[in-house]
């Protein structure tokens, strides 16, 4: 079993101070697991509330990633491993940004081998959706500008994603221009 989500987070300092807020208020054991037997196991546990993920190749990612990369590292590049789809956006891009500001830096070699095992793992469910008109595309939470957030991690004198537009857009990308 291996522990992951906001207690994971509660236990090295990684919750900004509203989402430690809800933690106090209300949260469950988020675990990823490699067999349905765990699954079964955990969930017999009576008083405790898991929200248990059966992946066998993502429980082996993180247990070899245990043995050489810190907490919160891991925490950082799982979160941005799955960021491409819809799955509690709005709470992993905050949890990104407060990481970030902690000076926290992701393992990109993680970060894509996670990926990967997400896009099998989630075949058929929708990722972001990235053909919309400007006004509709980001809805931020958390008083964050979508604009800001390109500004704030851009890499050179303008934000990288200009330069994989498709012509003529303002928001979708050619990937072949990747």
């Amino acid at each position: 079993m291996i522990l992951v989500g906001s207690v994971l987070m509660y236990q090295h300092n990684l919750l900004s101070p509203s989402r430690l807020q809800k933690y106090k208020d209300k949260h469950d054991l988020d675990v990823i697991v490699s067999s349905e037997k765990d699954k079964k196991d955990l969930l017999n546990i009576s008083g405790i509330n898991y929200d248990v993920l059966v992946n066998p190749k993502v429980h082996k990612i993180l247990s070899d990633a245990m043995m050489k990369l810190k907490t919160p590292v891991i925490v950082l590049s799982l979160k941005l491993s799955h960021m491409h789809y819809d799955i509690n956006w709005h709470k992993h891009l905050h949890d990104i940004l407060y990481m970030n500001s902690l000076g926290i830096e992701p393992d990109m070699g993680l970060v894509f081998t996670l990926k990967a095992e997400w896009t099998e793992f989630y075949k058929g469910k929708d990722k972001i959706r990235l053909n919309k008109k400007p006004k509709d595309f980001f809805k931020a939470s958390y008083n964050q500008n979508h604009d800001n957030l390109h500004e704030h991690f851009k890499l050179t004198d303008e934000p990288i994603y200009k330069k994989f537009l498709k012509d003529n857009s303002e928001i979708s990308v050619d990937k072949h221009k990747f």
